[in-house]
């Protein structure tokens, strides 16, 4: 488990079963079966489930990939993949994205969420309502 504390109290906890140092570059940390928390700006958190991740020790940048999952307040994402960008605040998610919240569910072909408002932004090439 790595716990990453910043400003004002906000925190990145990123944990899973199984974890390796990827030899030629030692700051990164292959990990199967991962759970991961974001809590910034005394928010509801952001969790993210995801059958694989690259963690960046340093930077705490993590690349999610197979199976993910992420949930805040009442949305729900699922994708193939989810890049973590703590230096711009930044999550992306891409490939198969399933979005849903209360009364609405489709499919997009990216979606980018800003850590700190929780604003979203869905990009789709062809709007699929499921």
């Amino acid at each position: 488990e790595y716990v990453s504390e910043f400003k004002d109290g906000d925190f990145y906890v990123i944990s899973s079963e199984f974890a390796e140092i990827i030899y030629d570059k030692t700051e990164l940390i292959k990990m199967k079966k991962v759970i991961a928390t974001i809590n910034m700006n005394s928010s509801m958190p952001i969790k993210i489930y995801a059958d694989n991740a690259i963690y960046n020790d340093i930077n705490n940048n993590t690349n999610f990939y197979g199976n993910v999952l992420m949930t805040y307040n009442m949305h729900i994402i699922n994708s193939d993949n989810l890049d973590l960008i703590f230096e711009k605040n930044l999550a992306i998610l891409s490939n198969n994205i399933i979005y849903k919240n209360l009364n609405t569910k489709l499919e997009a072909d990216k979606v980018e969420l800003d850590l700190i408002t929780k604003n979203t932004k869905i990009s789709f090439s062809e709007l699929k309502i499921l």
